[in-house]
């Protein structure tokens, strides 16, 4: 946080466009990294955890004392789990890991499915859109989220760039470099930017979900 204050201090002190995109750029750099580090280790915590109760359940096989009928239920619960702690999912089913586990490739598969895990359904044997939209919807979408996102992302920033848009026009703009405000408005452009961010991806997410449906299966010999 006290870099993001010292970016913002440099930017409205030295509001030339050059200094401005820089600072701009940093704060980006440094935001990014941080919140890809926390979204990767939240996913592996719950990955690993999924893989533990995995582990739990199968550890019971070695002093197994079920009937037939109960043992062949309980292999099911195991395979469940495995299919879950495979894909990192506790959400996923069998048919919806035949699918990834038959693509050509499966990393990818995988890393597409937990962005639109929410927005695909079975149909006997496909895997379909639960919404379903053509291809100019879809592109229509990623055209709004995309303009959205520099509004908003713009009005986030707006802070940053009035200093330096009154000097074009001759204008005394009086800043206050409290640090305070200046806390204040690092969250208010962390909050706005995070909008942002999630309206691009609710406007790619058509495209993503399109990707998900069509991949490519593996080649059968």
């Amino acid at each position: 946080m006290q870099e993001t204050i010292e970016l913002m201090k440099l930017a409205i002190e030295h509001s030339s466009p050059t200094v401005i995109i820089l600072c701009v750029m940093l704060f980006l750099g440094f935001r990014a990294k941080i919140i890809l580090y926390t979204i990767l280790e939240f996913k592996a915590l719950v990955k690993k955890r999924l893989i533990q109760k995995y582990e739990q359940i199968v550890n019971f096989n070695e002093k197994n004392f079920l009937t037939s009928p109960l043992k062949e239920d309980y292999l099911r619960l195991c395979e469940e789990s495995q299919i879950k702690a495979l894909i990192g999912c506790q959400f996923c089913t069998k048919d919806i890991a035949i699918y990834i586990l038959s693509r050509k490739n499966i990393n990818n598969a995988i890393n597409i499915y937990h962005r639109i895990k929410g927005d695909i359904e079975v149909v006997g044997v496909d895997i379909v859109p639960k919404n379903k939209m053509g291809s100019f919807r879809i592109k229509f979408n990623a055209f709004c989220g995309f303009i959205f996102y520099m509004i908003i992302s713009m009005v986030a920033f707006s802070p940053i760039l009035l200093p330096a848009s009154s000097k074009l026009f001759n204008f005394q703009f009086n800043v206050n470099l409290d640090w305070k405000i200046m806390l204040s408005l690092g969250f208010y452009i962390v909050l706005l930017f995070s909008v942002a961010l999630f309206v691009l991806y609710a406007g790619l997410k058509p495209q993503f979900v399109k990707i998900f449906c069509n991949l490519e299966e593996k080649s059968r010999i």
